[in-house]
């Protein structure tokens, strides 16, 4: 599942993913967070991966697409995951070429005070 939302009372754009993740889920959902950036203004971005379980092997490519649509809407991206996701921040990290930071999802508050400081 594909969950776009702003964080209460933040300036903070909040997607969340939750179980296996496939190709069509980024292909549909990327016109809906252009269009919500631009009507928001919002340029900080919260991924909620804590119930992620991963991507199916289509994903891959689109994946890639959509780190680079990240890096042309976002200044810093803060990702609520556990260590093993560790190496796909680490890549989120590196095709975006932003501030990006991993928090465990019992640090919700910490990730919200990175991005808003």
């Amino acid at each position: 599942m594909f969950q776009i939302d702003r964080e209460v009372d933040q300036p903070v754009l909040v997607i969340k993913l939750s179980g296996l993740m496939h190709s069509g889920d980024f292909l549909d959902q990327m016109p809906e967070i252009k269009e919500y950036v631009a009507a928001t203004q919002l340029r900080v971005l919260l991924l909620d991966w804590t119930d992620l379980t991963g991507w199916d092997e289509a994903a891959e490519s689109v994946r890639f697409y959509a780190r680079l649509e990240l890096r042309e809407n976002f200044t810093h991206i803060a990702v609520l995951a556990d260590e093993q996701w560790e190496a796909e921040v680490g890549r989120l990290e590196d095709v975006t070429r932003l501030a990006v930071s991993r928090f465990s999802p019992t640090h919700r508050e910490d990730a919200m005070a990175w991005l808003t400081s």
